[in-house]
């Protein structure tokens, strides 16, 4: 970002010093950076660890970025669990107020940071240009702290840690094995979301070193061979291998290589264990396999290949001969164009499937160019069906067929389109050409915002994604969901409908183009109190972190409701429950010390003078790593027939959950419809005979120690 050249009279001073927070000394060398809406500016102190911006008059938010083993810091006594982020800081850190020809001091008092050293080797021998990361876990997701490069002794040091618990990890591109401390092999990259469960964690204290962490890498296992034309012995050089493995149930990416000009492939740095190949299917114009010889089509030839032939691996070791054999498959080609202009239409995707009874399986896919042509490839012989897809038009099934609303469904697909005949053996099939039409209302709306204050009411929102692009905006409003009494009209995408009358409305949004009204945004409830205000809605994106004894806290408002003008955070024992404390907060940030060693339930809510939001999505805390409740189950989906609801979630990483239970609200996270305890460690339930209606369902994981916080919450509608 560049300021505006500016006088003296217009701009004002933002200036401070740096410093070292046990000794006071001054620290050279600390990027300081003043953010606001223009953007980011950054100053690194000098030997008095001082900087200084001047920056227009305007609202800015500071923080520190440093290599030279401190901690950061967000001002406002945030403490970043890694590098500092911009919109953390303009989200949650405490605002500096410029005025012009005035000055605002800021100073900063840093910690030594904590270090991890080690050594990486293979064999005995040191390892140089290892990557060695270490990543910490706030409640919201794993983040990667700082990493450090070894040396040619195989030495790496990771400094800046603030005081907590890590998890170290290498990264290699000389066929090592990767791993995760100590002694966890990774498949491939090493996957931040694997740790809690799998790997030894280190524990730092400020100004302390966690030496000795040391990586003994293995040369990891290969799977070799050759990929031929069936007809004529040649090699295939325009193919792709991949390689998965199933780990806990779940397919894991293991690898991938592209074969040469003589058709040979390599796939390398594979942990001990039982994998399987497939030919990718985007990248040949040979029919794909899954080895050995088993047939596949599209995404099958990924999602299937448990089914294929497993291939042993040890580390250290090639296996070798793992080849395929492939048919040149048939092709269709064609050119997608404009309806009303004939242009060519570039990145359409075109889809080929073939029916099977009530299904649909997807054989085929390819985008078009810049021309418009395209060419989907590798079909086996027979009869198959295409559509082609693009955002801004409707969807067509070949041939010239559109489908009755802008997005084809599975019964269009199952009964409409004009059979295409492939023959296999690098047959084409062209002319098999589009004309999508745009002429189509836009899409629903998105993200709709609205804030109450001073009897005014404020809307914004963002362009659909689907739809043919808006030219304008009709907001709706009613005393009831669903109706509307009031309609107004807005070129772009906000609105301020001012002298609002004092009660409770139900608002959505419609885009509108030369060819309709498109469908309307999610609804927004709006309550306008007798003061002209709300009462704000429920904190968005509560993260938690401890550094020790220290919590860090912080979440971002809703944008809907009042203006917050003050928070509260409930801390309690169980989920829900809110025993432990009540703490008024006057930002978007909490730093508590000491935090007492236990584990505790964390929401908070906004308040303004109108009233008090709902309570957040609840975020459970530990602190000193104690025993504790499982963390979420994550994934909720359900299904409906009839009146019976099937419900599917992923068990959590930790916490060994014996059971769990299932929760229904008329609104979001309320439980005042339905409490069920499964009794099962099971990960699905069956619930029958519900009633018609919209429930709002969770799922928490229960163990000896409690209950976990909510999944995903997920709204279920029983016709």
């Amino acid at each position: 970002m560049c300021w505006p050249s500016l006088t003296n009279a217009q701009v004002g001073m933002v200036q401070g010093v740096v410093r070292d927070a046990a000794t006071t000394a001054p620290l050279q060398d600390v990027d300081v950076f003043i953010c606001g809406t223009g953007g980011c500016q950054s100053a690194t102190t000098g030997v008095a660890g001082s900087y200084a911006f001047s920056p227009p008059a305007g609202t800015y938010y500071a923080f520190t970025r440093n290599s030279i083993g401190y901690t950061n810091e967000i001002h406002g006594d945030l403490l970043c669990p890694g590098q500092c982020q911009a919109y953390i800081a303009e989200t949650s850190g405490t605002p500096i107020v410029v005025v012009s020809g005035q000055q605002v001091t800021v100073n900063f008092a840093l910690d030594r940071g904590a270090v991890i050293s080690g050594t990486v080797t293979a064999g005995g021998t040191p390892l140089a240009g290892v990557t060695v990361r270490a990543v910490g876990i706030t409640t919201s997701s794993p983040f990667v702290a700082a990493e450090a490069q070894t040396d040619s002794a195989g030495a790496y040091s990771i400094r800046g840690l603030p005081t907590g618990r890590y998890y170290a990890a290498t990264a290699n591109d000389l066929g090592f094995v990767d791993e995760i401390y100590d002694n966890v092999p990774c498949l491939g990259w090493c996957s931040e979301n694997d740790f809690e469960a799998t790997a030894t964690p280190i524990d730092v204290a400020l100004g302390a070193t966690a030496a000795d962490r040391d990586f003994a890498l293995e040369g990891g296992g290969r799977i070799t061979g050759t990929v031929t034309d069936a007809a004529t012995s040649s090699p295939v050089d325009d193919v792709c291998v991949v390689v998965v493995t199933v780990v806990g149930g779940v397919l894991r990416f293991a690898g991938y290589d592209c074969a040469d000009g003589s058709g040979t492939y390599e796939v390398g740095m594979l942990p001990t264990g039982t994998y399987y190949l497939a030919i990718d299917p985007f990248t040949t114009r040979h029919i794909p396999e899954m080895y050995d010889d088993i047939p596949c089509h599209g995404y099958s030839c990924i999602l299937e290949l448990p089914g294929a032939t497993p291939i042993q691996v040890s580390v250290g070791a090639t296996t070798t001969g793992r080849d395929f054999v492939l048919n040149l498959g048939g092709a269709i080609r064609g050119v997608v164009r404009d309806a009303m202009t004939s242009d060519p239409l570039g990145w359409v995707g075109l889809s080929v499937f073939s029916r099977d009874g009530d299904s649909v399986a997807w054989v085929g896919y390819a985008e078009t160019d810049a021309s418009g042509e395209y060419l989907v490839a590798g079909l086996p012989g027979g009869t198959y069906y295409a559509i082609a897809e693009r955002d801004r038009y409707r969807d067509e099934i070949f041939d010239d067929i559109q489908c009755p609303a802008e997005q084809c469904t599975l019964a269009d697909l199952l009964t409409l389109g004009t059979p295409i005949a492939v023959t296999a053996g690098g047959v084409v099939t062209s002319g098999i050409d589009f004309s999508l039409r745009g002429d189509i209302p836009p899409g629903a709306p998105r993200e709709l915002r609205a804030t109450v204050g001073g009897y005014n009411v404020s809307l914004s929102w963002s362009p659909p994604y689907s739809g043919a692009s808006a030219t304008g905006y009709v907001i709706e409003a009613g005393l009831t969901p669903g109706t509307t009494i009031v309609s107004l009209a807005s070129t772009t995408t906000s609105y301020v409908a001012s002298g609002v009358a004092p009660g409770r409305y139900y608002v959505r949004v419609r885009a509108v183009n030369a060819y309709g009204t498109g469908p309307a945004s999610e609804e927004r409830e709006v309550v306008v109190s007798a003061n002209g205000s709300a009462p704000p809605g429920a904190p968005e994106r509560v993260t938690g972190w401890m550094s020790g004894q220290r919590l860090t806290l912080t979440w971002a408002d809703a944008p809907e409701g009042g203006t917050p003008s003050s928070y509260v955070v409930e801390a309690g024992s169980a989920t829900g429950v809110t025993n432990i404390a009540v703490l008024p907060v006057g930002t978007r940030a909490l730093t508590y010390i000491p935090v007492p060693a236990g584990f505790y339930f964390v929401r908070v809510r906004a308040v303004n003078a109108a009233g008090s939001s709902p309570p957040s999505t609840e975020i459970l805390l530990n602190s000193g790593f104690v025993a504790a409740p499982p963390e979420a189950p994550w994934g909720l989906e359900y299904a409906v027939a009839g009146s019976s609801v099937t419900l599917t979630w992923h068990a959590p990483a930790s916490g060994a959950p014996t059971r769990y239970l299932i929760r229904a609200g008329s609104a979001p996270r309320l439980s005042n419809l339905a409490q069920l305890d499964t009794g099962s460690a099971a990960t699905t339930a069956v619930v029958g005979g519900v009633p018609p209606g919209t429930y709002y369902v969770r799922v928490h994981a229960v163990n000896a120690l409690g209950a976990s916080v909510a999944s995903n919450e997920v709204v279920v509608v029983v016709p």
